[in-house]
């Protein structure tokens, strides 16, 4: 904290005047008069010098400690500002569980607590009688490092790990081993971001879209001046613009929540879940537009989402990484995807005995381990009459003559589990012709289709573009990482010694980073022992995947705004797959570990990413986020057990991402054959490719270096739904065809624009989410 403040007040750490420096207003700038005060809350930033492209490290070092460096000269960690983002970020962590529970999905909180910040600080000041002083721009930065900290990065692996193994053991795990795990994943995030800091923020200078979105919104929110006011006034048109856009496809969230505890009839929820009172939440393509194998298909998340979150993040992302993402996306679902479709209708032809083997049993995926596939539920749908020639569910009488012509009897086919409270089945007798009609669910309906998920299969190659890109990018820099382990180049161009003096007084120091690092190691190291009962060795190597995973995470957030958890979860699932072999909850377990840590690292350098732009103290900013974890840890573990008391409550959910790290889990402790021959052979062309594009990049001139395909793009493609890449891309090329029409106005508005409708999104998304988990505490006992 800052020795200076003592009260809600905010103060300069010290009263004698800083030393003139470039890029710190000195005089009476462009005829306006210059108020100190002014600048202590929203700093001038000025028309820079450009720099050069190819500036080493240190040049950017020395530019950016000259021209945007101010942090001493504003206060920054107070404890008005602390207190402030933890309030926030409690609430907030406690819509972010929610949202992970039902969607699988977390928002980001960094944007949407600066908003708040402002207006709730600002209230206040204003019902005080201005005696409270104005909070600065660099303490609201700072904030937002706190309330991110508190509400996105702290327990971010509650509702799915911990859920998988809810679903598993049936029962909840003591809270007195989630409370430290929670803290320490957390804590093993922010610190180990420390050396990735200045390779991806000062050198490699990534976008993390939301770290600008934050950085705009605040600039817009503390501006003076015609050209501030008017990128102020766009950003607020746009917010209001995403906030409305958003509450029309959220709103009935609420509403449901409503219905569920009885304070909305039925009639009235059917009426509101219609077009046009509800916006769907996606609009599908016919599968047909793929290929003409998709014929009576469905292929999840052939869509297009209307949501204005992802095309402005595109905006910001820019050309090269969206574009990749859309080729990448392309390629899986108009290529790849009919491939495996067929590969798989092929060998179920040609298999009869595997198929018999999915017929006899009840195991959630249908497939049995010597059956390579993609399609995880096809068996099983053939169970409730699906007809692979026609991929239509036919009547039972052609279905029982399908299976007979695969080599299959009907009769040892056992009927799906009967929902609860009904009674069962009666047995299957030993031959076809005594097998009693039994009433499927799906036979004979027109309307059922088949759903076919090609990212459950393309995740494995897309994950491993993504790892060995990521590692092929620290490999080609590694002196950049060995100059954040030791104090080096003092003698480089235009940096003086005193300017990286300064540097290194400004940065994290490494003595941080290890005293730090020793004692979170050893925690999970015991943790992993006595609470998931593994060897101390296994819990020592969850930690050390940790990095590899967080620069994954890091990196993929840096450039398309994207953190793939999940998927890098997977990447630990399979490494323990083969360390600890059918042993389910150590797999689980340390892949909640590097996944919470790799999104806590992620989450601090898009907040770093804020404050490198507006001039902050990083080393002031790093104890923000790091306060954070314990006000975060303080709310999420309650929440967790209040908001699923059992797992009844929590299987009603019916939470998506759980369910797939359960499966995920039961399938790899049976060891990695379980994973698909195709997928494997998709791993080591992803490794390949991301090993190959980055050394392509770095062995061409610079101006032709944005033409090569961002492997981080094409990795993510295909990870995530292809509605992601399709709302990227088209936010890149709306950007760039205002940038063609008019430079001047695009150069003015598009970051402002893009950062509003982000800001406006996010915040009504959230509302709505804490909303609706309101409702479920307030009326939980009626």
């Amino acid at each position: 904290m800052e020795a200076a403040v003592r009260r809600w007040s905010a103060r300069p750490m010290s009263d004698q005047p800083s030393p003139a420096r470039p890029g710190v207003p000195q005089s009476q700038p462009s005829g306006e008069k210059f108020d100190l005060e002014t600048y202590q809350i929203a700093p001038t930033f000025e028309e820079l010098p450009a720099l050069p492209e190819d500036a080493t490290p240190e040049e950017k070092d020395h530019f950016w400690y000259t021209h945007i460096y101010r942090g001493d000269r504003v206060p920054q960690l107070t404890v008005r500002a602390v207190v402030m983002g933890a309030i926030i970020g409690m609430a907030m962590s406690i819509s972010n569980l929610y949202t992970t529970i039902k969607l699988g999905w977390a928002f980001g909180v960094a944007i949407t607590a600066c908003i708040l910040s402002y207006v709730i600080w600002n209230t206040l000041r204003a019902a005080s009688g201005h005696r409270l002083s104005k909070m600065t721009i660099l303490e609201n930065n700072c904030m937002q490092s706190t309330a991110s900290a508190a509400g996105y990065s702290t327990g971010g692996t509650i509702g799915t790990a911990f859920g998988a193994l809810l679903l598993i053991q049936r029962e909840h795990f003591a809270w007195y081993y989630l409370v430290p795990f929670v803290f320490l994943t957390a804590a093993l995030g922010v610190f180990i971001a420390v050396p990735m800091k200045r390779q991806m923020i000062n050198h490699e200078q990534l976008r993390f879209p939301s770290g600008i979105a934050a950085a705009t919104t605040l600039r817009s929110l503390y501006s003076h001046g015609r050209e501030a006011a008017q990128k102020a006034r766009a950003l607020i048109i746009a917010l209001f613009a995403g906030m409305a856009l958003a509450l029309y496809r959220t709103y009935p969230a609420v509403i449901e929540a409503l219905h569920g505890v009885g304070k909305v009839k039925d009639q009235t929820l059917a009426t509101l879940s219609q077009f046009p009172f509800r916006m769907p939440d996606l609009f599908p393509w016919p599968s047909s537009i793929l290929s003409s194998k998709f014929r009576n298909v469905n292929v999840a998340n052939w869509a297009f989402e209307p949501s204005m979150l992802l095309v402005a993040a595109g905006m910001i992302v820019g050309l090269r990484v969206s574009l990749s993402m859309l080729v990448g996306s392309a390629l899986l679902y108009f290529v790849a995807a009919p491939a495996i479709f067929q590969y798989d209708m092929d060998h179920l032809r040609n298999n009869p005995q595997a198929v018999a083997a999915i017929q006899r049993t009840e195991d959630l995926w249908g497939i049995n381990q010597t059956y390579v596939t993609s399609v995880k539920e096809l068996g099983r749908e053939i169970r409730k009459g699906l007809d692979v020639n026609t991929m239509t569910y036919v009547d039972e009488d052609t279905w029982r003559r399908n299976l007979i012509e695969l080599g299959v009897d009907p009769a040892l086919i056992q009927p799906p589990a009967p929902p609860e409270g009904q009674d069962a089945a009666p047995a299957a007798p030993a031959t076809a012709e005594k097998a009693p009609k039994v009433k499927w669910t799906y036979i004979g309906n027109p309307n059922a289709r088949f759903g076919f998920y090609p990212v459950q299969w393309a995740l494995w190659g897309g994950t491993s573009i993504m790892v060995f890109s990521s590692l092929t990018a620290v490999a080609m820099g590694w002196k950049t990482l060995v100059r954040a382990f030791r104090r080096e180049g003092r003698g480089a161009t235009g940096a003086s010694a005193a300017d990286l003096d300064e540097m290194q007084r400004l940065e994290v120091p490494n003595s941080w980073f290890i005293i730090g690092m020793l004692p979170i190691t050893i925690g999970i190291m015991v943790l992993s022992m006595l609470a998931f009962h593994m060897s101390w060795w296994l819990g020592l190597v969850s930690v050390v995947m940790t990095y590899p995973i967080a620069l994954v995470c890091c990196r993929a957030t840096g450039e398309t705004d994207t953190t793939p958890i999940g998927a890098m979860g997977k990447v630990t699932q399979l490494v323990y797959a083969v360390l600890a072999k059918g042993q389910i909850v150590p797999n689980l377990m340390s892949a909640g570990t590097t996944a919470a840590a790799g999104g806590a690292s992620a989450d601090l350098l898009t907040d770093l990413k804020s404050g490198y732009l507006l001039g902050a103290n990083p080393r002031k900013q790093f104890l923000a986020q790091f306060i954070g974890v314990f006000f975060g840890t303080l709310v999420i573990v309650p929440a967790w057990y209040l908001m699923v008391p059992d797992v009844k409550t929590f299987e009603s959910f019916n939470p998506p991402a759980a369910i797939m790290w359960e499966a995920v889990a039961r399938a790899l402790t049976q060891g990695l054959h379980s994973i698909p021959a195709t997928a494997q052979m998709a791993i080591l062309v992803g490794g390949v490719i991301g090993i190959a594009l980055p050394l392509i990049q770095s062995a061409l001139p610079i101006k032709a270096r944005h033409w090569v395909p961002s492997a981080m793009g094409l990795g993510l493609a295909w990870v995530v739904p292809w509605y992601n890449a399709l709302g990227f891309a088209i936010g890149a090329v709306i950007a760039w065809a205002w940038q063609l029409a008019h430079k001047k106005t695009a150069e003015k508005y598009t970051i402002p624009v893009a950062s509003g409708l982000v800001a406006g999104e996010a915040l009504m998304a959230a509302m709505v989410a804490i909303s609706a988990t309101l409702i479920g505490f307030l009326f939980a006992t009626h």
